[in-house]
């Protein structure tokens, strides 16, 4: 008997990419592939599954995905077609399914769509397990919690209730419920994945408890609302019958007012007075001395808040105006010191040094003194960090006795904070300078603005920078307005004094303000103070006896040179605590054995461990291509080690190390220095072609950038192309300009600094910078062999260990490396006359030396082929060198010549082995020569150069 296979039933497959409620309807939009399935199951009523999947396409779903996608069965149950053509359905979503077996067929429409049919199969849920809960009682509480939020809602009419009651199954209760109550597709697509009928249950609840607890609390609001509206009405009535009461009572003024005989005092407005706190303001305003406009100013105010009741928002507005402005010292100062010599020994006991900076405060102070009111310009302090800024303005208001008050401007972006922000503002304060002021309570305080340099400027909340023109400037400041004082201000009386890290300030403020520089300490001056002030502090901070502990001076000098990197006392002081730290913890430890601690430079690195700087490590052995530059940093003169390299190549120039834009302006500045010094040595175009130049500066990480590398460049660069060795004990600074002048630069005090602390003897300046040497302390000056050049033939002078030596090419065999002066050829004596050489190059010796190349690049490099092009050279360069001859120079002139004959052999011999190993080597090289003599790209002409290389180092003699 043949048994007959039942017939599987495709149906066609769409997809959505919202999830669906099952028993819903869905209004669907067809595209170009569904317009026929929902066409044909609206005619026929036919069934069609629908997919939840992201792509609603399905074109790029893989029959796995489409197996996992949540489905359901559905028909087409209306159509709707617009005016403009249009067709929307409405279908009816029916129970769940998977889809199991899938087919698709291409192009059933004729226009490269695709169908997608698949067979399905239910998908049934947990049923429900009645282990806690019977499922009468679940569905009670939920139909009692679906009343109450349709009561809140209006969400379904009474049928719903009704259907809800006798629904036959839990499953489909629970997805009418889902319905009407899941809004939110996150709430639906979490809904479909359930499992279970226990999980739909408890998801329903949740989200109509959650729904109660809102609907509660929005209640709460609305009467909160309501309340607050009703209070305001009353206020606003009570309030306009008080105005009404106070007006009748102002007519009163003239006349005495008596209650049942009893006579009733009234104030200044005509009001009865309270005794209370308007009484206590209008006497404060009376007593507190300040200008007419500002007492008009307050007693307007003072009239609002009578008015108002005393709970309402602008009665606190008005009561904090009044007492802000009562709350500034109006005609409050402190006593000033007119002592200099006093003054002059506070400034010298709490520093040490800085003698310029404390004779121009010195100066200030002396006029101060004649005068009744400041005149003199702001000053600001520039130095780097850890130089005594903040604490030499400590110590100028000490010595001037005057109160303190700091302002940080660091990373400040609102003009407000400067000016203050209007009243109308919610929560509106005075800007800090006024803030400041009615903290230290006198007119004439002094001002330290810290940072000025790192003030932000914002778009959208103005320039706080701009606002301190108004603040600096002593012809604007005596009538300082703050935005929310609305009232002038005198600021005249008050000493600004400004500190900066560098001077990246806006030009207008800066012009507003004396710059006054504090450059790094030198080690003596650090050693003085550490002496003096950081060893005597940290001992006090950390509790240790001074018998118990003594740093010698080769200790605090470890510290100073191997242990810190700084052009202040910061960082000396940390280590010099940590020293001092440690010893506690000996003492302690040791039991009573150790009773004194003498910290010297070999306990020092006992205790903190291996040295965290070397300056020494600074090579100072001579070395080609290697410079010793000068840098000047935030933390003061540093060596900044430049190197050049020279390799055969195409002439090409790479910078690395970070280098800036005005450095690499500088790199090639000096490349034409350079080049312009050594053509008359043999150093042709021609070498530049055939060889790459790589600038490079170590530490990568760090950008470099400024105009003073320029004579270090060209050193580099020239020790590099020579061969000469650069002096490791010379550093050096100062720019370039084509004709080879040394112009002056700028840190030359903090740069020579850095270079006794890197251990090098001599430095090259510009001759420019002799005037700056005033401000060099002795013990630099004398540690070093300071030489003024103006010009780069001086730099060559100084810094090359050895004579520049004229271009001898290599021999063909060797193998790489560029083209350097052989170290057995005769030397020039380039000192002397390079730069006038150079200017009076003949261009026909230029032309004489071009002849020879010329000819070898149009002939094949293979010289095992013809055998005629190494010999005929020779032979011309044999006739040219006997007839450029006389006398006594011929012997010479037959012995090089020999030497080349030699060697043209010699690379024969080499060509002839090499062609045997690539024959076609030669032809390559033949043809890059004429494709470069016809123009050809970049590569062509490097192959061409290399051709031209082969012969010329065997047949030009130098």
């Amino acid at each position: 008997m043949v048994q007959r296979r039942r017939k599987v039933n495709f149906l066609p497959v769409i997809g959505i990419n919202y999830p669906v409620i099952p028993m819903s309807t869905l209004p669907i939009t067809p595209t170009a592939r569904t317009q026929k399935i929902l066409e044909e199951s609206y005619e026929s009523q036919s069934e069609l599954i629908i997919i939840y999947h992201d792509d609603e396409t399905l074109k790029d779903c893989s029959v796995a995905e489409m197996q996992e996608c949540y489905g359901w069965l559905a028909h087409a149950d209306s159509r709707e077609t617009f005016s403009d053509g249009s067709v929307s359905y409405v279908l009816n979503v029916g129970s769940r399914v998977t889809v199991k077996d899938i087919n698709r067929i291409t192009d059933f429409v004729n226009d490269g769509n695709f169908e997608i049919k698949a067979t399905h199969e239910p998908l049934y849920l947990v049923p429900f397990d009645e282990e806690f809960a019977s499922e009468s009682m679940v569905r009670k509480e939920l139909l009692d919690q679906f009343k109450k939020f349709n009561q809140s809602h209006n969400a379904a009419g009474p049928d719903s209730v009704r259907l809800l009651e006798t629904c036959p199954s839990f499953n489909l209760f629970c997805d009418s419920i889902a319905i009407t109550i899941l809004f939110d597709e996150k709430q639906k697509a979490e809904y479909i994945a359930l499992k279970s009928e226990n999980e739909l249950a408890d998801f329903l609840m949740t989200v109509m408890t959650m729904d109660a607890k809102n609907q509660k609390m929005m209640d709460k609001i609305r009467d909160r609302a309501k309340e607050s509206i009703e209070i305001n009405q009353k206020i606003y009535f009570l309030s306009e019958h008080l105005k009404s009461a106070q007006q009748e009572l102002k007519n009163l003024k003239n006349s005495k007012a008596s209650i049942d005989g009893v006579e009733v005092p009234l104030n200044e407005d005509g009001l009865p007075d309270d005794g209370d706190e308007v009484a206590q303001l209008r006497a404060k305003i009376k007593e507190a001395g300040m200008p007419d406009d500002v007492t008009e100013k307050c007693n307007s105010e003072l009239r609002k808040l009578a008015m108002q009741p005393g709970f309402s928002q602008d009665a606190a507005i008005s009561r904090n105006y009044i007492e802000t402005i009562l709350a500034l010292p109006w005609n409050k100062s402190s006593e000033l010191k007119k002592d200099l010599k006093g003054a002059e020994e506070i400034l010298d006991h709490d520093h040490y040094g800085l003698d310029k900076v404390k004779e121009r405060i010195l100066e200030y102070l002396a006029v101060q003194n004649r005068a009744d009111r400041l005149h003199a310009p702001i000053i600001c302090l520039v130095g780097p960090p850890g130089v005594g800024k903040t604490s030499l303005g400590m110590s100028i208001a000490k010595a001037t006795g005057r109160t303190y008050v700091r302002v940080a401007l660091g990373g400040m972006r609102d003009e407000a904070e400067i000016r203050g922000h209007r009243r109308t503002y919610v929560g509106a304060l005075p800007g800090k300078i006024i803030q400041k002021l009615m903290k230290c309570g006198v007119k004439n305080p002094l001002f330290l603005l810290d940072e000025i340099d790192k003030i932000s400027t914002d778009s959208y909340r103005g320039d706080p920078a701009s606002a301190l023109l108004e603040v600096l400037d002593p012809e604007q400041n005596k009538n300082f307005t703050d935005n929310y004082l609305e009232v002038d201000f005198d600021l005249s009386d008050v000493m600004f004094v400004a500190t900066s890290n560098s001077l990246n300030i806006p030009p207008a403020l800066r012009d507003r303000m004396e710059i006054i520089d504090l450059s790094s300490y030198t080690e003596e001056e650090k050693l003085h103070i550490a002496r003096n002030h950081l060893i005597p502090k940290q001992m006090r901070d950390n509790n240790v006896k001074e018998e118990e502990i003594t740093f010698t001076d080769d200790a605090v000098l470890t510290l100073i040179r191997n242990y810190t990197s700084e052009a202040g006392v910061r960082n000396l002081e940390r280590e010099i605590g940590r020293l001092c730290r440690k010893t506690v913890k000996e003492i302690m430890l040791s039991g009573g054995k150790i009773t004194h601690v003498e910290i010297n430079g070999e306990s020092v690195k006992k205790m903190l461990g291996p040295w965290v700087f070397d300056h020494t490590d600074i090579t100072l052995d001579n070395k080609v291509g290697i410079v010793n530059g000068l840098a000047y940093t935030s933390v003061g003169g540093e060596i900044l080690t430049i190197e050049a390299s020279c390799i055969p190549g195409f002439g090409k120039q790479v910078y690395t190390g970070k280098l800036g834009e005005v450095m690499r302006e500088s790199i090639s500045a000096a490349f034409t220095v350079v080049r312009s010094f050594i053509a008359n040595l043999g150093y042709t175009p021609k070498y530049f072609r055939q060889n790459d130049f790589h600038i490079h500066c170590p530490e990568g990480a760090i950008p470099k950038d400024g105009p003073s590398a320029g004579i270090a460049m060209c050193t580099a660069i020239i020790s590099a192309i020579t061969g000469t060795p650069v002096r490791g004990d010379v550093a050096m600074t100062g720019e370039i300009t084509l004709r080879g002048e040394v112009l002056p630069i700028g840190g030359v005090k903090e740069k020579l600094i850095g270079a006794v602390r890197g251990g090098v003897k001599k430095v090259l300046i510009p001759f420019g910078n002799v005037k700056d040497l005033e401000d060099v302390p002795e013990s630099t000056r004398k540690a070093l062999t300071i030489v003024p050049v103006k010009h780069i033939s001086e730099v060559f002078r100084e810094a090359l260990a050895g004579e520049i030596r004229k271009y001898v090419p290599k021999d063909k065999n060797a193998d790489s490396g560029a083209d350097l002066p052989n170290d057995e050829d005769e030397g020039d004596n380039a000192f002397d006359d390079a730069h006038e050489k150079s200017a009076k190059k003949s261009s026909a010796s230029s032309a004489g030396k071009k002849a020879p190349a010329k000819k070898s690049t149009r002939k094949s490099p293979s010289a095992s082929k013809t055998g005629k092009t190494s010999g005929t050279s020779v032979k011309k360069e044999e006739e040219n060198t006997e007839a450029g001859e006389s006398g006594s120079e011929k012997p010479a002139a037959r012995k090089k010549t020999s030497t080349v004959r030699k060697t043209v052999k010699k690379t024969q011999a080499a060509q002839s082995e090499q062609n045997g190993l690539d024959a076609g080597r030669g032809d390559k090289l033949s043809k890059a020569g004429d494709e470069f003599i016809r123009g050809g790209d970049d590569m062509v002409r490097s192959g061409d150069e290399f051709t031209d290389g082969l012969d010329d180092e065997n047949l030009e003699i130098s």
